[in-house]
């Protein structure tokens, strides 16, 4: 249930967000620190830091190979141990964050980015969950997998004495 909950909020923030910012029209800018961080509209026709932008196949090719990944992601969740609940957490993140910016390549054939780090890159709230989910799944399998690089905790134990 809770997973659910997380799944449903972080598209519905994410899609809230993009509408605010998309009614409030092309030139919208709200600094926050100047030269460092803003909200800024933007629209992304490529991938992650507009990789692939303006190629006119990149929203296709994205979306198909969402399609194709979506149904992965939750057959993975659903095998998931319910025990497992740092894993379970990371995978509805990142299925979270896919079907956000699905969502715009679907209805838009581009995605709506608002948050802007100067020195970095503009992203919107379904690119953070999936950097967090991300984050966490490489936290995962370095740390606290039972076959974990660096385990800790229980599975520290277990390694040392296995």
């Amino acid at each position: 249930m809770i997973y659910a909950v997380i799944l449903f909020a972080v598209i519905a923030i994410d899609q809230i967000t993009k509408i605010y910012v998309s009614a409030q029209g092309p030139l919208w800018e709200v600094v926050v620190i100047p030269n460092v961080f803003s909200f800024k509209y933007d629209k992304n026709s490529g991938a992650a830091f507009s990789s692939f932008a303006g190629t006119g196949w990149a929203q296709t090719f994205f979306a198909v190979l969402t399609f194709i990944i979506l149904p992965v992601l939750f057959v993975v969740f659903l095998r998931v141990k319910n025990e497992n609940k740092w894993l379970k957490t990371t995978i509805i993140l990142i299925i979270a964050g896919t079907i956000g910016n699905f969502i715009d390549r679907l209805v838009f054939k581009e995605v709506t980015d608002f948050i802007y780090v100067h020195f970095f890159a503009n992203f919107n709230v379904a690119d953070i969950s999936l950097t967090v989910g991300a984050i966490m799944l490489v936290f995962y399998f370095v740390f606290l997998d039972k076959e974990a690089l660096i385990p800790i905790g229980k599975n520290r134990k277990k390694k040392a004495n296995g």
